[in-house]
């Protein structure tokens, strides 16, 4: 989720979310998931937490095999479980999340980083961490109990920026779409629309761009941003089937893909990662069945191969019973000279038991 997501999402679940009671608390890998009691609803709602990736909430009934003995799950349900969601607010355009929780008489703090590397903490009424899903130590900043929560370091939203600030951020990159991005922290898909409307080359040195192309990138990012947060028209992309994105707007981009429109910007986020999954599973399902297959075919290289040996075996089997056949009379003869020459003038002597068409050529005394 991008910050301007973040921004859509919480104007529009706040009112749903706060005043939430966290049932049960469920830790799988790094994602956590709380099931809630909400005001507003008869019915249980999950709250999916994914570091990096996604807040959303979904309706449909998860279902966790037993880890009651996980000491992991354990301390997060002690931290968070019975506690009442009272209030959700974003830091700044950064991808940075409080929930705010009331645990009895106790105030603490659950934060959500979206950002790549980020964490889910609880903090308590001063801001310490008591429990993190992964202790880190990066340079600006160390993340793990024990120690102040500190945020990624901020950046000036591009809102409040001047001119020159403005010019100064966008030669981050090293053309205009990558200095919109990383300079002025816009989502990919807010650059690129802008940077239509405005009718910029996005591989144009950002360097070079002029303060009227730059007060029009800037207007029509805040344009879009607040007709985003104001009136969002919630979408998931797909491609082939596969989902690829999605968006509080139709990026002008995708405006010949298969759309499918939402209601509700939270909808959108589940459904692309509910059909993300569907696809996953079933292309591991399908990898699986290929796998199965290849061995199946080995097996049966494998019986062609045995069969083809037998045969060939059956073959030499054949060919020496017809020798045996055809030289009966002439075999037993020999058998019988054998059987007195060895006994009459030993080993060394057979070769005198040789007829026309049999001879013997070698003497094996050890085997008999």
């Amino acid at each position: 989720m991008s910050w301007l997501d973040i921004k859509v999402w919480i104007k529009e679940q706040k009112q749903f979310v706060e005043g939430s009671y966290v049932d049960n608390v469920y830790v799988v890998d790094s994602l956590i998931v709380l099931k809630l009691r909400t005001r507003v609803s008869p019915s249980y709602v999950w709250l999916i937490i994914e570091p990096g990736r996604r807040i959303s909430i979904t309706r449909t009934e998860m279902k966790f095999v037993s880890s009651g003995g996980s000491g992991r799950q354990q301390l997060w349900r002690r931290m968070v479980r019975d506690c009442l969601i009272s209030d959700i607010e974003q830091l700044d355009l950064e991808r940075v999340v409080f929930f705010k929780l009331r645990c009895g008489s106790t105030e603490r703090k659950l934060v959500v980083e979206l950002l790549p590397r980020g964490v889910v903490a609880v903090l308590d009424q001063n801001n310490k961490i008591v429990l993190t899903t992964e202790s880190r130590s990066m340079k600006d900043r160390t993340v793990k109990p024990g120690v102040l929560y500190r945020p990624p370091p901020l950046r000036k939203p591009f809102t409040e920026m001047n001119v020159d600030e403005l010019r100064q951020s966008i030669k981050q990159g090293k053309d205009v779409v990558r200095g919109l991005i990383k300079g002025w922290s816009l989502p990919p898909e807010i650059a690129e629309t802008v940077i239509q409307l405005c009718n910029v080359d996005p591989s144009a040195d950002s360097a070079s761009i002029s303060d009227e192309d730059l007060e029009c990138l800037r207007r029509q990012a805040e344009d879009l941003v607040n007709t985003a947060v104001t009136n969002p028209e919630p979408c998931t992309v797909y491609s082939n089937d596969e989902p690829i994105g999605f968006y509080p707007f139709v990026p002008p981009k995708y405006i010949s893909a298969r759309i499918e429109k939402f209601e509700k910007f939270n909808d959108a986020v589940d459904t692309y990662f509910q059909k993300m999954l569907e696809h996953v599973l079933s292309k591991r399902v399908a990898q699986e069945l290929e796998a199965e297959m290849k061995k199946l075919e080995k097996s049966v290289e494998d019986i062609d191969r045995r069969i083809a040996d037998a045969k060939k075996d059956l073959e030499e089997l054949k060919k020496r019973i017809e020798v045996l056949e055809s030289k009966y009379v002439e075999l037993e003869e020999l058998h019988r000279c054998v059987i007195h020459v060895v006994k009459e003038r030993g080993w060394s002597e057979l070769r005198v038991c040789s007829r026309e068409g049999i001879s013997i050529t070698r003497v094996e005394p050890k085997h008999g």
